[in-house]
């Protein structure tokens, strides 16, 4: 597959130049799939221009997309975007490209930190819900992590700081609202990987 034509993704305000094999990426996301198998111009120029795309996601999904596998610096800290992480950005940029065992890499890496005491921040969650669909199970796993570590309070005890609901988007304080009365009784119970289907 290595051995196929290349394509150049040209990314960010900086335009940062990639080259790509083009088997591999139409392998790995829909989304290129359709924008290189179409008489669109990206299919026939070989150029793929995603000036809204940071680098720093980019990247992320290049090294998975040869190395199959998260490297280190998707776990950076928020550099930029409101406090927003890389790993939070990439997860929605896997989702745009379609790259279902991407995403699905990502969600895993999440899902893992939940299990513990993680938590996630406010602005992952507001990123979130303003960037995913409702039924992305992404949404539902911080809604269940956030109430499992005890909600506000939780997130004082680990982020050192009072939480600013008002920051939430009403359609994830809702959902708050209703998995913590679902769960009255039984906030500890631990999170289970089978009920969120990527």
């Amino acid at each position: 597959m290595v051995q196929s034509d290349t394509i150049v993704v040209s990314v960010g305000s900086e335009r940062r130049k990639y080259t790509l094999h083009k088997k591999l990426v139409i392998h790995r996301s829909e989304y290129f799939r359709k924008s290189l198998s179409s008489g669109f111009k990206e299919s026939i120029e070989g150029v793929v221009v995603l000036a809204d795309v940071d680098v720093d996601t980019f990247e992320i999904f290049v090294d998975w997309l040869y190395e199959k596998r998260l490297p280190e610096a998707i776990e950076a800290c928020p550099s930029k975007n409101g406090g927003v992480t890389v790993k939070t950005r990439t997860y929605a940029l896997a989702d745009r490209f379609v790259a279902s065992e991407f995403k699905q890499a990502i969600f895993d890496n999440y899902f893992t930190k939940y299990c513990s005491s993680s938590f996630p921040s406010y602005p992952n969650m507001a990123f979130g819900f303003a960037n995913l669909q409702d039924k992305d199970p992404l949404l539902q796993l911080w809604i269940d992590a956030f109430c499992r570590h005890t909600g506000i309070l939780g997130y004082q005890r680990v982020h050192g700081a009072d939480p600013d609901p008002s920051s939430l988007p009403q359609q994830a304080m809702l959902r708050l609202l209703q998995t913590m009365h679902a769960r009255e009784g039984g906030m500890q119970r631990g999170l289970v990987r089978s009920e969120y289907a990527i």
